[in-house]
């Protein structure tokens, strides 16, 4: 009898560190304000190695460094653009399949907004999957051919 409740209690600790219980969305993403690394082209969105940067001039690595964004864990976001002028908006994420929607609709912008700022808007207006920890985060679109990093500068 104890040799069977050994066996049924390694099996359920097993599966208990086995199973995928999902990305910690608030640690991922309510981790402080999310600067732009760059954008990337890719035809393997689990390896980033692969990925081709859009922007290679220092002048335009330099610009998209302007573009900030904070997530707060009650579902909204705010940020900064390149223009000076502020972007904000809803977002959510679920970790278990690590999706993430930025409400297009519901975007807020101020200023003028350059090459630079639209393509921010666009790539968030069109973020469905994330990818990241607390330090590098990776929002593609649809079908994970083109993302944005972001990380914490």
């Amino acid at each position: 009898m104890k040799k069977l409740q050994f066996i049924i209690g390694l099996c359920l600790l097993l599966c208990c560190f086995s199973c995928d219980q999902g990305d910690d969305v608030g640690e991922i993403f309510v981790s402080g304000k999310w600067t732009v690394v760059n954008y990337f082209n890719t035809t393997d969105w689990k390896n980033s190695n692969k990925a081709q940067p859009i922007y290679t001039s220092f002048e335009d690595v330099t610009a998209i460094k302007g573009l900030t964004i904070a997530f707060e864990e009650s579902g909204v976001f705010s940020g900064t653009l390149t223009c000076g002028g502020t972007i904000t908006g809803t977002w959510e994420a679920n970790g278990k399949d690590r999706t993430v929607f930025i409400d297009g609709k519901n975007i807020r912008t101020t200023g003028s907004l350059n090459g630079f700022d639209n393509e921010f808007v666009r790539i968030l207006t069109d973020a469905r999957y994330y990818q990241g920890d607390s330090r590098n985060l990776l929002l593609t679109i649809e079908k994970k051919t083109y993302y944005v990093q972001l990380s914490h500068y």
